[in-house]
């Protein structure tokens, strides 16, 4: 004799289908959950890219004004980064107060930081700094007139999965003594 359960379960198809309607309710807000992420990401390394652009300009413009009220050449401190044909490429480590040339396309721009919970965070070149960045930051300065140049800033990073993005600044500048 066989006897008939009043129980019933479910079968194998319907829970097939009950774990795929499950996990394709959860994968759709995990994904725009990340994408919002990642373009929070992006967000911020192009605030920090404008930041770091509109840093060395204003340090190219200090230097020139400090050169001026002591009577010197108003490029003087500049002469890494300068040009008639806007070809010599350097880095401004606005922290250290230096610029260096770099001898090639191969030059090593990337920017180190420190102090994300500090008041006094800072960007530069020095080994001293801990972390290093994915920003680079490269200064051009090209001779226009004899009293006049052209300042071009680019800074480079790149944020996975982007490809590498650029933020450039440019500003013309005049020996106002």
């Amino acid at each position: 004799m066989f006897y008939k359960s009043k129980k019933r379960g479910f079968s194998l198809i319907e829970t097939i289908v009950a774990v795929a309607v499950l996990a394709l309710s959860v994968t759709g807000p995990l994904v725009v959950a990340e994408k919002g992420l990642t373009g929070a990401r992006e967000a911020k390394n192009q605030m920090i890219s404008s930041y770091l652009a509109q840093d060395a300009l204003e340090f190219v413009k200090a230097v020139r004004n400090e050169n001026i009220f002591r009577g010197r050449n108003w490029l003087v401190g500049l002469q890494n980064c300068a040009s008639s044909d806007g070809s010599k490429k350097c880095t401004l480590d606005t922290v250290e107060k230096t610029s260096k040339t770099c001898p090639s396309a191969s030059c090593d721009s990337r920017l180190r930081f420190e102090g994300w919970y500090s008041d006094n965070a800072r960007y530069g070149y020095s080994s001293s700094l801990p972390e290093v960045t994915n920003f680079w930051r490269e200064v051009y300065i090209t001779s226009i007139t004899g009293g006049e140049v052209k300042v071009s800033v680019v800074v480079k990073w790149v944020t996975p999965p982007f490809p590498q993005k650029s933020f450039t600044v440019e500003s013309n500048m005049t020996n106002w003594d």
